[in-house]
């Protein structure tokens, strides 16, 4: 196979494995979707941006090894306290929006995208599911297979792609709904969005008190 030939086949792959955690419906895609359908499609892109890059980030420390991290029950247990905490703040504000009150008026800096940016780099900073699965199944996927420096960069790039295409059509979705739905409708399901946020930190809480986690 040419060198040509082997690097498509790794972005391939790679976007193969990214789609894998996109598909799994979590807190960020639901706030990429509720995003669109209130603020627009551009605010909506902003946090899909600062989505890609933190999934870049974590792409890297898995490379590094740095998710070796996540088989001490320790950090395990710190990742999923702090990122409850975080899903609970987010839905709390988005179901709390609803009434025009909003707890995280910091987050606007001063322009438009600057607040849906932050949101994104905060949200998935401190989502346990991309930190798991980065630093999993990523780390996994490389031990496994034999790459050139080239092929690991492709295959990087694939994953980190995934994000980029499968938030982008919620985005769009979001805005299509926008615009055709009524807002009543929309209302209902930002409300409904940010019960699940909650709900989504409240699990993860649960699991962390546990004492068999291991």
């Amino acid at each position: 196979m040419s060198s040509e030939g082997s690097l498509v086949k790794r972005y391939i792959r790679g976007l193969g494995l990214g789609m894998l955690l996109q598909l799994a419906i979590g807190p960020v895609c639901l706030l990429v979707f509720s995003t669109a359908g209130t603020e627009g499609f551009g605010p909506a892109c902003a946090l899909v941006l600062a989505v890609g890059l933190v999934d870049g980030l974590y792409i890297g420390l898995a490379v590094a090894g740095v998710g070796r991290l996540l088989e001490r029950r320790t950090a395990r247990r710190l990742f999923r306290v702090s990122g409850g905490l975080v899903l609970l703040l987010f839905g709390a504000d988005l179901l709390l929006s609803l009434w025009g009150i909003s707890l995280l008026p910091t987050l606007s800096l001063g322009s438009a995208a600057a607040g849906p940016f932050v949101r994104g780099l905060l949200l998935t900073l401190s989502n346990p599911l991309t930190i798991a699965f980065w630093g999993g199944v990523f780390t996994a996927r490389l031990s496994e297979e034999s790459f050139t420096g080239g092929e690991l960069a492709a295959f990087s790039l694939g994953a980190v792609s995934a994000t980029f295409l499968f938030l982008t059509a919620v985005a769009a979705l979001g805005t299509v709904l926008r615009r055709f739905l009524p807002q009543a409708v929309i209302t209902g399901l930002n409300g409904a969005v940010g019960l699940l946020i909650v709900w989504f930190g409240l699990r993860l809480l649960w699991q962390a008190r546990r004492p068999e986690d291991g």
